[in-house]
């Protein structure tokens, strides 16, 4: 199945996460940690939050934009997907992707997601 298909809930923390995985069940999911979470919290705490994934269902996707720099930092990390803006020069995109294929890391375009749900937002 297609991941940019699956439902995608934002969630900016550990809480809002098991929230998520709770309601969905055995359902296939994403969930995006969102660029203006990732700007306060820092790259290591969403590994923490990566960290959290079992379920081959759910999807963890952290939202970098056009951030060169925490996009490189995640991918060193080891963030299973990643997500950047498609408008990224394309020489730019093909570094990523040529860093990101050496490290098993999967680069995805945040506009191609077809929903976005936001649960949290008051």
């Amino acid at each position: 199945m297609n991941i940019y298909l699956n439902p995608t809930y934002e969630v900016s923390n550990k809480h809002q996460l098991n929230i998520v995985k709770k309601l969905e069940g055995e359902k296939n999911i994403n969930v995006l940690h969102p660029f203006k979470s990732l700007i306060w919290q820092g790259p290591l705490y969403v590994q923490e939050m990566n960290k959290l994934i079992k379920e081959k269902n759910i999807h963890f996707i952290s939202e970098t934009f056009n951030n060169l720099g925490f996009t490189l930092h995640l991918i060193d990390l080891g963030i299973n997907k990643v997500s950047i803006t498609s408008s990224i020069d394309n020489a730019l995109k093909k570094k990523i992707c040529s860093i990101a294929k050496k490290k098993k890391v999967k680069i995805l375009y945040t506009e191609m997601f077809s929903e976005k749900f936001n649960l949290f937002e008051v």
